[in-house]
């Protein structure tokens, strides 16, 4: 399959989104900053005047009360105004004007020249502030500020705006540089290990399987990393089982057909006669091939049965086990082996095919009997349990169906104690045709497949299967089973 490459690598992805984060947040800080700068320092200015005018007015009361009328407050009116860069006028109640602080800047050559002079007109002042003396109305003075341009913004509140703006695009710029330089390392940082990963994974792909990740700091890449190393340890360990399991097909057909050649060979040169005892070697040799031949036929048709297509029926296991362990008692006795069966004391239902599960109590039986020395000992326990199945701590096993924590599950464990199986092999054991150890002979007339079938048997009837095992000392298989 053909993987089709993107125009742009994931860093340069990365790195762009970074600076067009970058560009976004530096056009929304300016917008913000603006908007933030004519509101809060408008009110602030506006703040200003007005406290301006509470001056401009309280000096004027002053006078007021200094003299009790307006008479000689000229002087105060010119200063005041240039000492505030205002242009003030005083109206007394009948609005005549009492005093006018343009006329004096005028004579003093404080007005400019080239800005007209008129009579008193009130909608050209900014703020209107009414007089009052022991609360009796004494005036109302008009303020005006001849140096506003926009609003409050006077020549120096507009300096300092512009350099607050040239300092925050400075910023701006400065944080944008930053940015681009954090963006190009950390796309870097993050695209690397995943190219990386990308390029094992290939390897992988192409059948490389010695492929393994080094550690890295961040845990997702850390865990990501880990991942493929298992899964190329584990395609290893199936492909060193898949060629080891055609080793083991091959050998299990090469021996009968080796026997039944050389008898062949053996005829037509006259060694041998063709009389009954070399008949009846020469059947023993077919029906081998032929247990061979049904067997991976029913393990094939269990691979891809889903269970529809059994015929389940109620079953009692305490009088089932009875059944199928009779004929096992009198095979141990005749090996000097001990078997006991353990059954409760209440009735264990489960609805299952009779056929299947017999099958599995028979390989499981037939696997403990062939493994266990003389002298040694097979315990069939029958139990029940409420919770998860796939919680064995210890336990290798293949889980079929999560229960959940009401599932009730009967519980069939044979136990031997046998040769046992080495930890290194647990994980392959339900495989066809695995041998768990080369030196361990596989019984007379084994097939190799048992477990197989077993395994792909509970998966159709719905249950697990969990096997704990320790070299030299014995084995246990633990068969979970939906309790009705």
């Amino acid at each position: 399959m053909k993987i089709s490459k993107g125009k742009y690598s994931l860093g340069t992805k990365i790195f762009a989104y970074f600076f067009i984060l970058a560009g976004a947040i530096l056009v929304l800080t300016q917008v913000i900053f603006n908007f933030s700068l004519d509101t809060h320092l408008t009110r602030y200015l506006e703040e200003r005047e007005k406290d301006v005018n509470r001056q401009i007015a309280q000096s004027f009361l002053s006078c007021y009360q200094e003299r009790q009328n307006w008479a000689g407050c000229q002087m105060i009116v010119y200063h005041t105004a240039m000492s505030t860069n205002t242009q003030l006028v005083l109206l007394d109640s009948n609005e005549n004007t009492l005093l006018d602080s343009r006329q004096g800047m005028r004579m003093m050559g404080r007005m400019a020249a080239q800005e007209p002079f008129h009579f008193f007109q009130a909608e050209d002042f900014h703020y209107i502030l009414p007089l009052e003396y022991q609360d009796e109305a004494v005036g109302t003075l008009y303020i005006r500020y001849p140096s506003r341009e926009q609003g409050v913004w006077q020549p120096q509140d507009q300096d300092l705006r512009q350099v607050l703006g040239r300092s925050l695009m400075f910023t701006g710029l400065l944080a944008a540089l930053t940015a681009f330089g954090m963006s190009l390392l950390f796309s870097r940082r993050l695209a690397g290990p995943l190219e990386t990963m990308a390029k094992a994974a290939n390897r992988i792909g192409k059948g490389d399987l010695t492929v393994q990740l080094p550690d890295y700091d961040a845990s997702e890449l850390q865990e990501l990393a880990q991942s493929l190393n298992v899964m190329a340890k584990k395609l290893e360990a199936l492909e060193a089982l898949r060629r080891r399991s055609t080793a083991d097909l091959s050998h299990e057909l090469r021996t009968p057909l080796t026997t039944l050649k050389s008898y062949f060979e053996a005829f037509n040169d006259g060694v041998i006669p063709l009389d009954k005892e070399t008949i009846r070697t020469l059947q023993e040799e077919v029906v081998q091939l032929s247990r061979l031949v049904e067997e991976m036929d029913e393990l094939s048709r269990a691979e891809g049965s889903t269970g529809d297509d059994q015929k389940k029926e109620m079953i009692h296991l305490k009088n089932f086990l009875q059944e199928k362990t009779a004929f096992f008692q009198s095979l141990a006795q005749g090996k000097k082996q001990e078997l006991t069966v353990l059954l409760p004391e209440n009735e264990v239902m489960v609805y299952q095919d009779p056929s299947s599960l017999s099958r599995m109590l028979g390989n499981l039986l037939a696997n403990a009997s062939s493994y266990t020395p003389a002298g040694g000992m097979i315990t069939v326990d029958l139990k029940e349990t409420v919770g998860r199945a796939e919680d064995r701590s210890g336990f290798w096993g293949v889980h079929i169906e999560p229960g959940n924590q009401d599932a009730a599950y009967a519980v069939i464990s044979i136990r031997d104690t046998g040769v046992g199986i080495k930890e290194e092999d647990l994980p392959f054991i339900f495989e066809r045709f695995f041998r768990a150890d080369i030196s361990r002979e596989r019984p007379p007339g084994g097939s190799g497949i048992g477990l197989a079938l077993v395994k792909e048997l509970v998966r159709t009837a719905g249950g697990a299967i969990y096997v704990e095992s320790k070299w030299g000392e014995g084995t246990l298989f633990e068969l979970f089973l939906p309790r009705v």
